[in-house]
């Protein structure tokens, strides 16, 4: 049964065919209509084929009639079912990228986990002096009498203690 209408055999004439509907395909002689599978789509009547998502977007769900703009934090190749993430030292906040060579090196001074949708600044007392930092272990302690402020690529002196005269 599929939308009120049950498939029978045994039609006797061309009236007894039908339209495959939007979000299925139907081969030619098929008895019933199929869902278009994951990474793809049917947004029209009487398809064949179902098409493939482009690249950019995906589509993770059976029988759909569009694809999504691909997430944040991740990009999408044609017939995509679902984004992959940008890889650590990487990170993207635009939708629909379609390359991983979309996705943005982390800055010095921030480090990146996979699928990242901003970089995340070292904390204080801790620098990134490269570009492309992967996580927070990478962060160097500053040393002696140097510190930093959050998401700094270098340490700088700190301040010397103000004496008071009494």
């Amino acid at each position: 049964m599929f939308d009120g209408q049950e498939f029978l055999s045994g039609g006797t004439s061309e009236a007894d065919c039908f339209d495959c509907p939007i979000g299925h395909y139907c081969e030619e002689g098929s008895k019933a209509p199929t869902q278009c599978p994951r990474g793809t789509y049917g947004n029209e009547t009487s398809l064949g084929a179902c098409i493939s998502c482009e690249a950019g977007t995906f589509q993770g769900d059976l029988g759909q009639t569009m694809c999504q703009p691909c997430l944040p934090g991740g990009y999408c190749e044609e017939g995509a079912v679902a984004p992959i993430p940008c890889m650590a030292g990487t990170f993207s906040s635009a939708t629909g990228l379609s390359s991983y060579k979309e996705c943005e090196t982390c800055p010095a001074g921030f480090y990146c986990d996979v699928g990242s949708t901003r970089p995340t600044p070292c904390p204080a007392g801790k620098v990134g002096t490269e570009f492309g930092r992967v996580a927070e272990t990478f962060c160097i302690s500053c040393k002696g009498d140097t510190t930093s402020l959050p998401g700094k690529p270098s340490p700088s002196l700190s301040p010397s203690p103000i004496t008071l005269a009494l």
